[in-house]
């Protein structure tokens, strides 16, 4: 059965409807919404209307295997910022491991947060050349802790009036589709190692005998029985693992706020009265597709015998290669072993923070150096 999810990178005529199957029943595809289906020969995506084109073109040299980091890549200078997607804050408290004697400071009102000018992935969005064109003047100029995300080494702003202390960060693994046309072919059969390849086929056929199936959708504002119980699915995720990012408001905000791009991917057990176990939240920004907040219902041992988080990962790896406006498939930093397993790549990252005197970057360099220890706040194995 042939299905496509979006246009094929190799023609621009409009696909037209598919038919999938979904615990054998029938039903029309439209873009709005996608649902997967757990059977082999069903869930390989084909171009339909251009396959008599398919031996033409040349592809272009897929990302390497390996786990080092890798330069970066340059980020689109016309994507419109958002919040969410282009800059964040985030308690200090929660980042720093201070003293009991200055933990009221970063209580204090105007010293509670940092401001960091990234994508929530915490991939570079703009960098130090274009960090002003993400984050309206307002609320740089009242934010008294500015962290701009961009690749180690970057060069400072020639007419820059702030002096910036860089500090690592975790690397982010990314995975490059544009050369990519089939998911079968050209990801599944080229791009994946040897042993994640064989990883991909039990994991599938783990899905096959399971009563799980994957949705993919775009999340309509409005939808708060749905968020309610991603939230519940993002706490637990979040307790099991000592931390989570988003507060409830961030996260309410963020999934019924009608952020542009956003869109769920679900995986339910059909024996459960179709429970969500596993969700993804996707979202779309330039050429990249982010694979970001997600939570999985650990109690269920389908979430872990179906692999429920990575399968659902492999789907979003389909919907890259499908549209041929993406690029890129962001997956965040974090879990190393796993997202390399996917077929992702690591790019390491700075972070620079802003400093407005050298009094106070000789300051923060003692600061930082002290009491900030990332390898603590994030799993990167």
């Amino acid at each position: 059965m042939a299905l496509e999810l979006y246009p094929s990178r190799r023609s621009h005529d409009a696909a037209s409807p598919a038919q999938i199957t979904v615990k054998g029943r029938c039903r029309g595809y439209s873009k709005e919404q996608v649902a997967i289906s757990a059977t082999p020969a069903e869930r390989s995506i084909r171009n339909l209307g251009s396959s008599a084109s398919s031996s033409s073109g040349s592809l272009k040299d897929s990302v390497s295997g390996h786990d080092d980091p890798v330069s970066h890549p340059p980020c689109s200078p016309t994507e419109q910022p958002q919040y969410g997607v282009h800059y964040q804050r985030y308690a200090l408290r929660k980042y720093l491991s201070l003293p009991l004697a200055l933990r009221p400071f970063v209580l204090l009102p105007g010293l509670r947060d940092f401001l960091v000018i990234g994508r929530p992935t915490m991939d570079t969005s703009g960098g130090l050349a274009s960090y002003r064109n993400a984050v309206p003047k307002a609320v740089r100029a009242r934010q008294p802790f500015l962290v701009v995300v961009d690749k180690p080494g970057a060069p400072p702003l020639e007419d820059s009036k702030y002096c910036w202390v860089e500090f690592p960060l975790p690397d982010v693994f990314k995975l490059d589709v544009s050369g990519m046309v089939s998911f079968e072919r050209d990801y599944v059969q080229k791009h994946l190692k040897a042993r994640h390849r064989r990883a991909y086929r039990v994991r599938q056929q783990e899905l096959v005998e399971s009563p799980i199936t994957i949705e993919y959708f775009p999340l309509k504002p409005g939808s708060t029985a749905l968020v309610d119980e991603m939230w519940a699915l993002y706490l637990k995720n979040g307790r099991r693992h000592g931390f989570h990012v988003l507060s409830k408001s961030d996260f309410y905000r963020i999934h019924l706020g009608g952020t542009p791009g956003l869109s769920v991917m679900l995986a339910r057990d059909n024996d459960q009265r179709g429970r969500i176990v596993t969700f993804c939240t996707g979202v779309r920004t330039g050429d990249t597709l982010m694979s970001m907040w997600c939570g999985t219902d650990y109690d269920n041992p389908l979430s872990r015998s179906c692999s429920t988080y990575i399968n659902c990962q492999y789907e979003f790896v389909r919907i890259a290669i499908q549209d041929q406006g993406i690029r890129w498939l962001d997956l965040g930093a974090q879990l190393r072993q796993m997202k390399t397993g996917v077929g992702a790549q690591a790019y390491p990252v700075s972070g620079y923070l802003r400093c407005k005197s050298r009094v106070m970057r000789a300051l923060s360099q003692k600061m930082m150096k002290a009491y900030f220890q990332p390898a603590k706040l994030m799993t990167d194995a």
